[in-house]
């Protein structure tokens, strides 16, 4: 109540807060607005983006079903595997990425970045990503930004509001039903790579 403005990022927020009386604008996330260049730097290294964050929903099982398809996809696609913290300092990363490095076999083809005061940094390496596979929101809204192929992890209603306002995304909920279709959901964007960059 007193707050001079309240701005959201989805609808479905939008419309708890007109049900509940109160006054918001419906605006982008700022990070929409983040000035990038379109160039894709070829190095030679083909990788994908993997961004985890701390999560009551991310059980062992859960992190046993991430690291089989993170093997999968470096055993079927021969490409390297970027894990990527998005927070330091409390409810950091580490930990999770941590866990999926100690279970994943293929560690040689597996790196955990370092955290990136700079956000460019993070952009650099999400843009030139084959595909990311995108726990953290704003993880799958700098891939939108930068037109790389992402699967969102749905863990909590701020990212399925999010996401359920573009049809052609298609988020894999962070249970262990949904992830059995991961690593299918996977290998159709693989295949439709170009398709899903222009999207």
């Amino acid at each position: 109540n007193k707050a001079r403005a309240i701005f959201v990022r989805d609808r479905a927020s939008f419309e708890v807060l007109k049900k509940w009386g109160i006054s918001s604008y419906l605006i982008s996330d700022f990070a929409y607005y983040y000035p990038h260049s379109d160039a894709k730097i070829e190095d030679g290294e083909k990788y994908i983006v993997l961004s985890l964050r701390p999560s009551k929903n991310l059980n062992q099982n859960l992190y046993k079903k991430i690291a089989q398809a993170c093997d999968r996809i470096v055993a079927e696609y021969g490409l390297n595997i970027r894990l990527i913290p998005f927070q330091s300092g409390a409810e950091n990363d580490a930990m999770a990425l941590n866990n999926i490095f100690d279970l994943v076999e293929s560690k040689s083809s597996v790196k955990i970045e370092p955290y990136y005061e700079d956000i460019s940094d993070v952009v650099r390496l999400i843009q030139n990503a084959e595909l990311v596979i995108a726990m953290r929101l704003h993880a799958g809204i700098l891939s939108a930004l930068t037109q790389t192929p992402f699967i969102p992890l749905v863990y909590m209603s701020k990212v399925s509001g999010l996401w359920g306002e573009f049809p052609e995304i298609k988020p894999v909920p962070l249970t262990e039903d949904g992830f059995s279709m991961l690593f299918d959901h996977f290998d159709d964007m693989w295949k439709n790579q170009r398709r899903h960059r222009e999207i």
